[in-house]
């Protein structure tokens, strides 16, 4: 029995760990008690939905510099993250789509400039310190993989144009 339980936690866990992994960011789940006050006031400033959870993300490296605080929640029935500094400074704002449930100029952009891949799903940012938001979209073509961005019109932006904040992968 025990083989079978280590197995499934494994299978459900090993994934979520890989990502992080790849991202260079350590991530734990905290109590709403550990998050900075500033932290919570910034989130009650740009956001009414019902926090689900909070996370500390911290680069591997020993500096903090790399250290957030992000809330997650729902807005609209859709995934939702929004970064903050320690001190409160709002870093970014995401919402994530579903392949179905990405707008249909966005998806079609993405298609158009990726031939022959398929949309698989993407993420709405909001970039505070610029006030910008963009859109990233996943792609796929059998096992090769593409990321598109793009302004809210669709218009695509090379990476190089695009904010840090805006490509972050959590």
């Amino acid at each position: 029995m025990k083989k079978y339980l280590i197995l499934t936690l494994s299978i459900v866990f090993i994934p979520h760990l890989l990502v992080y992994a790849q991202a260079g960011l350590q991530a734990q789940k905290i109590e709403a008690s550990a998050v900075p006050q500033a932290v919570k006031d910034a989130y009650a400033a740009n956001f009414t939905a019902e926090i689900i959870r909070w996370e500390l993300h911290q680069a591997k490296k020993a500096d903090k510099s790399g250290e957030k605080y992000v809330a997650i929640f729902k807005e609209n029935n859709l995934d939702c993250r929004a970064r903050f500094k320690k001190d409160g400074t709002s870093i970014s704002y995401s919402t994530y789509f579903k392949k179905e449930n990405l707008p249909a100029n966005i998806k079609a952009a993405a298609e158009k400039s990726f031939v022959g891949f398929t949309a698989q799903g993407g993420q709405k940012v909001k970039v505070f310190k610029n006030n910008k938001e963009y859109y990233k979209v996943r792609l796929n073509k059998g096992a090769q993989k593409g990321v598109f961005f793009c302004d809210l019109e669709g218009n695509p932006i090379e990476k190089k144009n695009v904010p840090q904040e805006a490509d972050e992968d959590e």
